[in-house]
């Protein structure tokens, strides 16, 4: 199919010059796309021309190269798909000792119970990055001031001064106040009986 292509196409090229080299693809009936290179032969002892016609289809020159291409383009996108998701779990495995100290500092913040269980895994999963080591290590000693100032200082108390984010200081003010004095009839007596 196709020489009868060829022939349609360009006659001349069946009988090429001597000394010239033509490359052209070409379509044949059938659909298939063909490389044609044709070269014209000198040859001195005889009167005839020569030529020499090479015919290849183009699946046989580009379809490996199309095949490798799209393997290429393939792994490409195999490769960023798996770089991402590693890219990813590094991110949340470096971040998850922060998470932690943000979550812990929410709970201090309400001022809510935590158990020794979560603080014992907390302190155990300390970073290998120094500055949220250390910050870890900050955020624990705050929390165990805290709860020290919990034991003595009302937890109402304790919120109202977090809430108004100064520094708690001994001072006066005037408040209107209802004081109630009560004296029980030998209270004094019966208590140091006991």
């Amino acid at each position: 199919p196709p020489l009868n292509a060829i022939a349609a196409d360009a006659p001349t090229w069946l009988r090429p010059t001597a000394g010239t080299t033509v490359v052209r693809n070409i379509e044949a009936a059938d659909g298939e796309r063909y490389y044609v290179v044709s070269a014209g032969l000198q040859c001195a002892r005889s009167v005839l021309r020569m030529g020499l016609l090479l015919v290849m289809p183009e699946s046989d020159i580009l379809g490996g190269v199309i095949a490798a291409r799209n393997r290429a383009m393939a792994a490409a996108a195999g490769c960023t798909v798996v770089l991402a998701a590693l890219c990813a779990a590094g991110i949340a495995w470096v971040l998850r000792p922060l998470q932690d100290v943000a979550n812990r500092m929410r709970r201090t913040a309400r001022l809510e119970e935590s158990t020794s269980r979560e603080d014992d895994q907390s302190g155990q999963s300390g970073s290998m990055f120094s500055e949220v080591h250390e910050l870890q290590t900050a955020y624990a000693q705050l929390s165990t001031a805290i709860s020290s100032f919990t034991r003595y200082v009302p937890r109402d108390v304790v919120k109202d001064l977090m809430a108004s984010g100064e520094l708690c200081s001994i001072k006066m003010a005037p408040r209107v106040c209802t004081m109630l004095f009560v004296d029980i009839a030998g209270f004094t007596s019966m208590c140091e009986r006991v």
